[in-house]
């Protein structure tokens, strides 16, 4: 799968906001695995809040992969792991694709 077809699932599974594509943790992992198994680095996680007021982002429940070579090359795993201890959470994702 390429970099357009995860982004065609993203749409499929996420709720748009403001243009933003948002997952739940369940999905987000689905995607971060995809990506993996398809060779498609993940560049950051970035953390929402939902309400019928709009969207709030949460910098405490986000994180950028993009900053170090050798967070890049394990940007999967890094991006499970954050996700999984996310997984209780109300929160949405913004998975950041290369």
């Amino acid at each position: 799968m390429t970099r357009r077809g995860l982004e065609e699932a993203l749409k499929r599974r996420a709720v748009e906001r403001n243009g933003i594509l948002l997952l739940r943790p369940r999905d987000a992992l689905e995607i971060v695995r995809q990506a993996r198994n398809n060779g498609i680095p993940v560049l950051g996680l970035d953390g929402f809040h939902l309400s019928e007021a709009g969207i709030q982002p949460d910098l405490g429940h986000s994180v950028d992969f993009s900053l170090s070579a050798d967070t890049q090359r394990e940007s999967w795993r890094h991006a499970e792991a954050f996700i999984e201890a996310r997984m209780g959470q109300d929160l949405y994702f913004e998975v950041v694709l290369d």
